[in-house]
């Protein structure tokens, strides 16, 4: 499997939930960064490092958020590197409110496996839907 379908069955195994099979693919010693202060974003901001804390991360935005849409506009893939676009369309769990996020997330890995994620978001809509 090549960078940018490694990155499409990502993406799919999150959509359906199967973070068993995300945590295959993740290094041990990976990384997962938002790039936003985890103290104005309640947690969803800063760096999970190590493989337990990146799928923790990752079972955190399923039990706080319900994804309706997730669609993939852009792969670019180079070799171990990979950067994607994504749209998401998402309910609070905890408000019902429904929202539409653009992300941009970053790939790096190592051995065929994801050593590093960086997800860039809409950090002031964030916040907003976090304070409700």
């Amino acid at each position: 499997m090549d960078t940018a379908e490694f990155v499409q069955c990502f993406y799919e195994d999150f959509r359906t939930r199967e973070f068993d099979k995300i945590a295959e693919h993740i290094a041990e010693h990976a990384t997962f960064v938002w790039m936003a202060n985890p103290e104005h974003l309640k947690g969803f901001g800063g760096i999970a490092a190590g493989k337990p804390a990146f799928v923790e991360r990752l079972h955190a935005l399923e039990s706080e958020f319900e994804y309706s849409n997730l669609d993939l506009h852009d792969i670019i893939a180079n070799g171990e590197r990979a950067a994607v676009q994504i749209h998401l369309s998402m309910k609070r769990r905890s408000t019902g409110e429904t929202f539409d996020m653009p992300v941009a997330g970053f790939f790096t890995f190592e051995d065929g496996k994801v050593a590093r994620y960086v997800e860039y978001y809409d950090t002031a809509l964030g916040e907003k839907i976090l304070a409700g």
